[in-house]
């Protein structure tokens, strides 16, 4: 708690799960919920580039996905660029995927109300 700003990195599945692994850690909740000290949460996601014969224009596959995810996208993202896995293309897992773009970024800033929301002793 030098006053200087520091950027780090930690591997989870969402911001949230960044705040949980700090208290396994050992991180008391003041300090992890203090706005001088943790001021915001980021988490990204990687997903495989689709070739030209693997993918589907968002407008021929939005109905393959959830409507939560179908308004988000559409809301938030538009659809031009978008596509989706073709789902009679072989399975992702059977090919080589040379690269991978982030798509998803999700943003989370501590507050009192999320930390009323955390385990108390960190697991």
């Amino acid at each position: 708690m030098t006053g200087v700003p520091a950027v780090t990195t930690t591997h989870t599945n969402t911001p949230v799960d960044i705040l949980q692994r700090l208290r396994k850690f050992g991180i008391e909740l003041d300090l992890l919920f203090d706005p001088t000290i943790i001021s915001g949460l980021v988490g990204l996601r990687l997903v495989p580039l689709l070739c030209p014969e693997c993918r589907v224009p968002w407008h021929e596959g939005r109905e393959s996905v959830s409507p939560y995810m179908r308004d988000l996208v559409e809301t938030y993202a538009g659809s031009e660029g978008i596509y989706l896995r073709n789902p009679g293309d072989v399975p992702i897992a059977a090919k080589v995927v040379s690269r991978a773009e982030p798509a998803f970024l999700r943003s989370l800033k501590p507050t009192t109300n999320l930390c009323a929301c955390m385990p108390i002793k960190g697991n």
